[in-house]
């Protein structure tokens, strides 16, 4: 998660959903980094890296309804499918959270989406009564377009552009075929069954023309990008 007093944003990153990428060209902007920091400022403070929207309210208190907050979701088999791989294949899997890497490693990608507790990507951005409190949501498959609005909207020059980070691929290489093909319709149905939210979050934003603005102050609006 990313804080811009500055600007005057917070990115709430939901993991497995690119947000890396928009971390690396928001962090000069940014005064307040959870997670990783690629530039180690002595006057940025460095908290954990995927707090969820309502974390960021709690500590935030009424300067978060201030910030122009945003977030990246994914088509949802493609997060699941991202996530299980993370857990099966990452070297930081393994060394930190071996019980989730041993679990993954002994389940095929049906089985691992049926486990319980399981992260849905509507969990980082609603509040304790499932209302949506970020500001705008954006498709990672039209983050390019949706970048240029997020540019607009905190002020950042022109010439910062996106440099991809896809940190997925070096898992994917070490899948096998099943692994990597298109869903089936028992998985799909899987997804509908346990993660309709996701499901219908996705397609409401997809029909929208990938981006839309849920600004508690403001009716609901589409921004067609």
């Amino acid at each position: 998660m990313l804080i811009s007093n500055q600007k005057r944003f917070i990115f709430i990153h939901i993991p497995k959903t690119g947000g890396t990428s928009i971390e690396k060209v928001l962090e000069p902007y940014s005064d307040t980094i959870y997670g990783y920091s690629y530039r180690q400022k002595k006057d940025i403070s460095i908290h954990r890296k995927h707090l969820k929207a309502f974390e960021a309210k709690n500590m935030l208190g009424d300067s978060y309804n201030k910030l122009f907050s945003f977030a990246i979701i994914r088509e949802p088999f493609e997060f699941f499918r991202s996530w299980y791989l993370f857990n099966k294949y990452s070297e930081w899997s393994k060394r930190a959270q071996p019980e989730k890497f041993n679990l993954a490693n002994s389940l095929n990608l049906e089985e691992w989406m049926i486990q319980p507790k399981k992260p849905s990507q509507i969990s980082w951005l609603v509040d304790d009564r499932g209302k949506i409190i970020v500001d705008c949501i954006f498709l990672l498959s039209k983050i390019e377009e949706g970048f240029e609005y997020i540019k607009k909207k905190c002020y950042i020059p022109e010439q910062v552009h996106l440099e991809h980070i896809n940190q997925t691929i070096m898992h994917q290489k070490k899948a096998n075929n099943s692994e990597l093909i298109l869903p089936t319709k028992k998985v799909y149905t899987l997804i509908f069954e346990h993660y309709q939210e996701d499901m219908n979050l996705y397609y409401k934003v997809l029909h929208n023309g990938g981006c839309i603005d849920f600004n508690p102050v403001q009716d609901e609006k589409v921004i067609n990008i």
